[in-house]
């Protein structure tokens, strides 16, 4: 039964998500019509995929499909939270990109976000490392694309090119290099063989293992590889970036714990690493974020500040196996709850960034305020998500950060009292940028100039989140991610896991924000009641002199300066250095002679070998009988060109070394693939 419900709605998610790059192909004259058919496909694979995620992570069951996917408990969280996130984008983009339809490229945009959510569905459910491999380079490739797609603006690209340097060095060559070294050393690539097989002894597997850290680690966006993040969240369209942040920096979380973990069993003490340099973005984001005064760029460095949340539980969870798997499971049960949490809360509050480019053609808190002259609905969304992040009640982010806080302290060693104390004493200045991202939408008499109104799809699209995080956060649903997490690591019985937990947060986590929200109904029934009765207003007292009320408000940019000049050694520094690694030097070492001597030799070399094989094709083109040899030397003489070139193109532009690599490792993937299936 569970087999082929999960056959019906995955053949319908592959389906649709075919049909959005189909469609949009034939309608490609039409901007607005391309786009719309497209999103609206990626909308039905979504729901789809919604769908199938929940039936299997309700029923606690399994399928595994054609014999190289498999959907698990663990795997269907994922799946989930792509397909929310999906939702959520498709309804919203059918308006944001409008923006953009100087740019055209319709078809290419429904293109691109199709094989972005389908790569990341696919890698979570692939059973053989191949196949992951596959689908994590089109994600890569994708998005690389997407944050590019305002190509025009100078910081967009100087982000794409980041972006792509980062992912290549830091994410395509280790996780390549770590397959490489698995098939070598075991002779599999199915994750479930080499679970069975894995030999904890062999440099194959100590070198992927160290390859798929770096890996998933600099894809999440966690300290010190998240310098490209900041940068490349803003430079991409809104709708992208809420993919970006809410998505795709969880395929990092999902490989060091759905594929490291449960399959390659690395040694504890990478985790007691991951566990330092979750601490570390926790720190880092949260002071980066506090000082921020554009919307994006604070969301981007909240982003580093709140993937240290999740994986501070999930990194102790995989230490403390060994040990105490109750505990073990009340860990990772926190971890990815706030995972799911996050990924609501995130891809709304890109979604709201994205009505303050619309409405006010700018992101700086600054220039916009008062969206709510313009439309409630973005100015609620803004504050619920704000409010979430900020882990306040009786929402969802509130719920999933107590969790963790609660499996922490359940811990018996001073070790977890330390770092409980360390993750709630940095708490607050999550509050203090929440509340900084929240204040344009308050200033409430302060005028600004409107350049277009939100409609129904992008209100659309930012509800979804926004019911999501109240009805998530009155009805709490934790037991879900313990059933999740039990499954995941063999523990039998759900009551000791679930006693645990509710021991400490049951007063709190289960009652409080239901007084929450019954006080914030009252307030409200009481304010409607009222109406402003018995109001006097009078004018500001200026001294005097005439003077603009607007100029008395304190703006975003003045709030916490004092704060963000006790950390400016500490950023300038990091700033510094960061600008030297990956600008100043890379930049001295092109411009010093050395590639243009390289980029020289090479043509050199390609115009000899040219000139020997066309001279060649020459002397046998004027026989008659050796007409074959003519068009064999033509095609040497063509083939060295091409080879010449991608030589020259390799040096002088990583772009192209990048793209030729993905092309090479896709054919490779592709002949492999064929041979398997016959």
């Amino acid at each position: 039964m569970i087999m082929d419900l999960a056959s019906t709605l995955f053949g319908v998610m592959a389906s649709a998500y075919a049909l959005a790059i189909i469609i949009p192909l034939a309608l490609r004259s039409n901007y607005t019509l391309s786009i719309r058919a497209g999103l609206s496909f990626v909308f039905i694979a979504s729901l789809s995929q919604l769908i199938l995620s929940s039936t299997i992570m309700i029923r606690g069951s399994s399928a595994c499909l054609y014999g190289y996917f498999c959907i698990d408990s663990f795997s269907a969280l994922f799946l989930a939270v792509i397909g929310l996130a999906g939702l959520s984008i498709s309804l919203y983009g059918m308006e944001y990109m409008e923006i953009y339809k100087g740019l055209g490229g319709a078809w290419a945009y429904s293109l691109m976000v199709s094989l972005f959510l389908s790569s990341m569905a696919m890698l979570c459910i692939s059973d053989n490392l191949l196949l992951f491999l596959f689908f994590w380079e089109v994600m890569t490739l994708t998005s690389i694309v997407l944050i590019g797609w305002e190509y025009g603006e100078k910081h967009v690209v100087r982000a794409t090119k980041q972006y792509l340097y980062t992912m290549l060095l830091l994410n395509s060559f280790p996780l390549i290099l770590g397959v490489s070294m698995l098939w070598a050393g075991y002779g599999t690539l199915q994750l479930s063989s080499l679970e069975k097989i894995i030999d904890d002894r062999s440099p194959a597997w100590l070198l992927s293992i160290i390859m798929f850290y770096i890996a998933f680690t600099a894809k999440a966006g966690l300290y010190p590889l998240h310098f490209w993040l900041p940068d490349a969240h803003p430079a991409a369209p809104s709708n992208i970036s809420s993919l970006l942040s809410g998505v795709m920096i969880k395929m990092g979380v999902y490989g060091l714990f759905g594929v490291m973990l449960r399959y390659l069993h690395p040694p504890v003490i990478l985790y007691y690493l991951l566990l330092v340099q979750a601490l570390l973005s926790i720190f880092w984001g949260s002071i980066k974020a506090v000082g921020e005064n554009h919307a994006k760029r604070l969301l981007a460095y909240s982003s580093v500040s709140q993937i240290g949340y999740i994986l501070v539980p999930l990194s102790l969870s995989a230490i403390t196996l060994g040990f105490d798997r109750v505990l073990s499971a009340l860990l990772l049960a926190a971890g990815l709850a706030y995972l799911f949490a996050h990924s609501i809360f995130k891809t709304l509050l890109f979604l709201t960034s994205g009505c303050y480019i619309y409405v006010y053609g700018s992101a700086g808190l600054d220039d916009v305020a008062n969206i709510g002259a313009v439309s409630r609905t973005a100015m609620i969304s803004i504050i619920v998500g704000s409010l979430s992040l900020a882990g306040l009640p009786p929402l969802l982010g509130y719920i999933a950060k107590l969790s963790i806080y609660a499996s922490i302290l359940r811990g018996a060693s001073p070790l977890y009292s330390v770092i409980a104390a360390m993750v709630i004493a940095l708490s607050p200045l999550t509050l203090l940028y929440s509340v900084k991202y929240m204040a344009p939408a308050l200033r409430l008499v302060e005028k600004k100039v409107v350049r277009g109104r939100i409609g129904y799809p992008m209100r659309a699209g930012m509800l979804v989140p926004v019911v999501l995080l109240v009805v998530f956060g009155l009805y709490s649903i934790f037991g879900l991610f313990t059933s999740i997490s039990m499954r995941f690591y063999g523990v039998a019985g759900n009551a000791s896991v679930e006693a645990g937990l509710i021991h400490i947060i049951s007063p709190y986590g289960y009652y409080f924000p239901l007084i929450v929200f019954a006080s914030i109904g009252l307030g409200l029934l009481l304010g409607y009641i009222d109406r402003g009765k018995d109001v006097v207003t009078s004018r500001v007292w200026t001294t005097g002199y005439i003077i603009p009320p607007d100029k008395h408000l304190i703006r975003p940019s003045h709030l916490y300066i004092e704060f963000s000049r006790i950390f400016e050694p500490l950023t300038g520094f990091s700033h510094e250095v960061y600008e030297c690694l990956v600008w100043r030097i890379p930049s001295k070492i092109v411009y010093s002679g050395i590639a243009s001597r390289i980029t020289r030799f090479f043509g050199g070399l390609n115009t000899w070998f040219a000139a020997k094989a066309r001279g060649l094709a020459e002397k046998y083109s004027g026989i008659r009988e050796f007409k074959l040899d003519e068009l064999a030397g033509s095609s040497v003489v063509a083939a060295v060109r091409v080879f010449g070139n991608m030589a020259r193109l390799i040096i002088v532009s990583p772009i192209a070394l990048f793209t030729i690599a993905l092309l090479i490792l896709s054919v490779i993937i592709l002949v492999i693939l064929l041979f398997w299936w016959v």
